[in-house]
């Protein structure tokens, strides 16, 4: 059972570590871990819930135009709307087919030091383009979507892996980041519907609705910072936090 402790902790682990490219979903597992918190697979995939209200909020504007345009047959919106359900496919395969061993990948901590040091990888290359300028496209859409397929695993994130694969496909940082970011709103959703047995298990929903609130508050301050760091150019220093968190779980967890 989660208590209202285990429910803020966790809830300020997830706000910050969502939009920041070192795993939230690793870094609840390696907190449950070490704190002896409820490691619950239900709880942690309420949490990222939380997420999909920062997404709300924060893409609002982008979301409106994106909506608009696709209703007024603007040709842009649709293609765009087009790449974002292409890039959605791998993930929810994906997540359909590992949906009954989720719950090992959440106990094993061997298997989120190494996708930890996958996500440092992932993040190095991240500055070194295969292309240069290149545009968002139906290949390059389905690539990203195998990105964030990995994903899945706890230890790899989930905007680590799809920025940097659009990155090393050539794509502008910033477009990769928008892409991103409302790719998860589908990978989140389904989520969530995957998990929904789970979710109506929990126990004292009203601190599982604390922690939830905790995250969106921090998720968006979170979710600020990167877009900052974005524009700066210094995206892939998160990997040398990842390598060295990485090793150290291997090593010590």
């Amino acid at each position: 059972m989660v208590t209202l402790r285990q429910a803020i902790i966790l809830g300020i682990i997830q706000g910050i570590t969502e939009w920041l490219p070192i795993s939230s979903s690793g870094h609840l597992v390696l907190a449950s871990e070490f704190l002896q918190l409820d490691n619950s697979v239900g709880f942690n995939v309420f949490l990222h819930l939380a997420s999909f209200f920062v997404i709300l909020f924060y893409f609002r504007k982008e979301l409106f135009e994106l909506i608009t345009g696709v209703l007024n047959k603007k040709k842009e919106s649709i293609n765009y709307t087009l790449y974002l359900g292409i890039a959605s496919v791998p993930i929810a395969v994906t997540g359909f087919l590992l949906n009954n061993t989720l719950k090992e990948m959440f106990d094993s901590t061997l298997s989120v030091g190494i996708s930890l040091i996958i996500t440092s990888i992932l993040l190095f290359f991240s500055r070194y383009p295969i292309k240069k300028s290149e545009n968002i496209s139906l290949k390059n859409s389905l690539v990203i979507g195998f990105f964030q397929a990995i994903a899945i695993f706890p230890g790899i994130s989930r905007s680590g892996s799809t920025i940097s694969g659009a990155m090393i496909l050539g794509i502008n940082r910033k477009k990769a980041a928008r892409l991103s970011f409302l790719l998860a709103i589908p990978a989140i959703v389904g989520a969530n519907l995957l998990k929904i047995t789970e979710i109506l298990q929990l126990d004292n929903f009203n601190i599982v609705i604390i922690g939830m609130f905790t995250a969106v508050t921090t998720g968006y301050l979170s979710l600020s910072l990167l877009m900052k760091i974005i524009e700066k150019n210094r995206f892939s220093y998160f990997s040398i936090y990842c390598l060295i968190l990485g090793v150290i779980t291997l090593l010590f967890l």
